[in-house]
């Protein structure tokens, strides 16, 4: 009997140690939110998750929503091993879909790879549709027609989702009171 309460007192302090940081998630470290005079800007901070399984290289990505403009840049970072200019770009989950063009922000060659930084005008909608679908992504960037996929593992998407999901509830209710 002894032995049971001590069992289940150990797991009741296990457990007050352990689910508040469990249940509790810091979005401050997926973005900010600035109130300035031209309006509110929110700033998603960059996600590196993403990789092509073909070649290996890398995707990097940003978001910069300015609601009073209704001004969404989906800013991206690409490594390959070949020079790949892209002229769009596609993110899907599952029936969710968002494409934009893209426009050149600069090219480099670092360490055996080349860098690409693009930058899309993306619908503010139909991105946040498919960044809040529970199905992981995937984000083809188009170059000369020609699709480069990156997909990110279901398990990190699950981590980041949760915290997209806050986001773009607090970013939705900021919106509904600034129209009140």
């Amino acid at each position: 009997m002894l032995q049971k309460i001590i069992r289940l007192s150990i797991i009741f302090i296990l457990m007050v140690m352990v689910l508040p940081e469990a249940s509790g998630q810091k979005l401050e470290k997926y973005y900010t939110h600035r109130t300035q005079e031209e309006g509110d800007l929110y700033f998603l901070y960059p996600n590196t998750d993403f990789k092509n399984s073909d070649d290996h290289s890398q995707f990097a990505f940003d978001i910069t929503y300015r609601p009073d403009t209704d001004s969404t840049f989906f800013n991206f970072t690409y490594f390959t091993l070949q020079p790949a200019q892209a002229d769009s770009l596609l993110l899907t989950a599952g029936e969710k879909h968002a494409a934009a063009p893209t426009a050149k922000l600069y090219m480099d060659f670092k360490k055996k790879r080349w860098v690409h930084r693009y930058s899309a005008d993306v619908d503010y909608g139909e991105l946040s549709a498919v960044f809040q679908s529970a199905t992981a992504p995937s984000i083809t960037v188009f170059t000369g027609g020609k699709p480069l996929t990156f997909v990110v593992k279901q398990s990190k998407w699950e981590k980041y989702h949760a915290a997209l999901e806050k986001i773009f509830y607090i970013i939705s209710e900021n919106a509904n009171a600034d129209s009140r």
